[in-house]
């Protein structure tokens, strides 16, 4: 919390969407195609409550520490079958400098305004199945695949 405007810093609110989002259930991820030192990726069975069916979803969470790459991938599973859609999805980047205390969410303000008074956080929903995964340099965030199968529910 920043002592002078009260405001949550910005890993507050990547810590929220990692709850919001992400299970327990720790999946497997690859990079093909050579990979980045720049782009991280994680992805986990989606968190009870977070859409779709019970039991089911997928949730890639991904860190750009590039200043000026923005990755374009392309989602699917180990079958090789693209991942469903539509796909939700949460991009976190700061509001002007890196060193900004306050951070956007898909292009929108963040805010708090005390206990259980935080600002709407919704998804960008993509339904396009051909639609790349875009993330911009500086960035954090989630992409929760609602329908997709996991192993999860053994």
């Amino acid at each position: 919390m920043d002592k002078y405007t009260e405001q949550p810093n910005p890993d507050f609110w990547v810590a929220h969407l990692w709850k919001r989002t992400m299970g327990t259930g720790v999946l497997n991820v690859t990079q093909v195609s050579g990979g980045s030192p720049s782009l991280f990726l994680f992805s986990h069975c989606t968190a009870p409550g977070s859409g779709g069916t019970a039991g089911s979803g997928v949730t890639l969470a991904f860190v750009n520490v590039s200043p000026n790459v923005t990755y374009q991938l392309s989602v699917g599973s180990s079958s090789g079958a693209a991942l469903s859609v539509p796909r939700q999805e949460y991009h976190i980047t700061p509001n002007g400098p890196t060193n900004s205390s306050t951070v956007l969410l898909n292009g929108d303000l963040l805010t708090y305004g005390g206990p259980g008074k935080l600002s709407p956080a919704p998804p960008v929903v993509v339904t396009d199945p051909t639609a790349p995964l875009l993330i911009a340099p500086l960035s954090v965030g989630f992409v929760v695949f609602p329908d997709a199968a996991n192993s999860c529910t053994a």
